[in-house]
């Protein structure tokens, strides 16, 4: 647990707070993962076939998958509800090297924790076809942020090249208060995904939509 926890949390923001003066780098939001994370642990019906704790992380999102139902209706689970882990041995261990300190307080500590940051509201899925539960907790990680920033800027050269094909690479950089050497990538990356093309040289050419998709 000490190898994979902080691997899974590791692209979570960690805002920069201070107590007096020390640094505080934990987060409702860690705090949060490490209670699901805990409780996927001690909630496990290992003895199922394939039975199989999965963590995936991704660029968007945190998934947890623990083998066995839910032992409580998820309205239940909601609510605050909290039932007896199926591995309490397991749990009293946890307890003992310090990841038992949120058992309890349940998932809407962790619904909350997410409506603090923004980031979306958690999703539990109760798999009864499968044997499994399912938490899926969507992420603003700081790679996400960027891809999307990118993403934005490219969207917003390729209008002003739909409104003045004529519009150069300096004008473009002052339009979006970027440097030019930032207008250039977002160009080259719009090229190379068949958007736009320069017709002519760079002085006295213009430039051609090719896909008005993007629009």
């Amino acid at each position: 647990m000490k190898l994979v926890l902080p691997k899974f949390t590791f692209d979570l923001p960690r805002p920069f707070r201070m107590e007096g003066m020390k640094r505080v780098d934990d987060t409702p939001q860690q705090k949060a993962v490490r209670e699901a994370f805990t409780n996927a642990i001690i909630h496990a019906d290992v003895f199922l076939p394939g039975g199989v704790l999965r963590i995936d992380k991704y660029d968007d999102r945190l998934v947890l998958r623990n083998p066995g139902t839910l032992r409580l209706p998820i309205e239940k689970i909601y609510e605050g509800g909290t039932s007896r882990a199926r591995n309490p041995h397991i749990q009293n261990m946890l307890r003992m090297i310090g990841y038992g300190e949120n058992l309890g307080s349940g998932f809407p500590m962790i619904m909350n924790a997410w409506k603090q940051s923004g980031w979306g509201e958690p999703v539990l899925e109760n798999m009864i076809d499968i044997d499994e539960v399912a938490l899926i907790l969507p992420v603003q990680t700081e790679k996400n942020t960027i891809q999307e920033t990118g993403e934005k800027t490219r969207e917003k050269i390729f209008n002003a090249i739909r409104k003045n094909p004529n519009i150069t690479t300096s004008e473009l950089a002052e339009k979006l208060t970027i440097t030019i050497k930032g207008v250039e990538w977002q160009l080259k990356s719009l090229r190379e995904q068949g958007f736009i093309r320069r017709v002519g040289p760079d002085k006295g050419g213009h430039w051609e939509i090719l896909n008005e998709k993007m629009a």
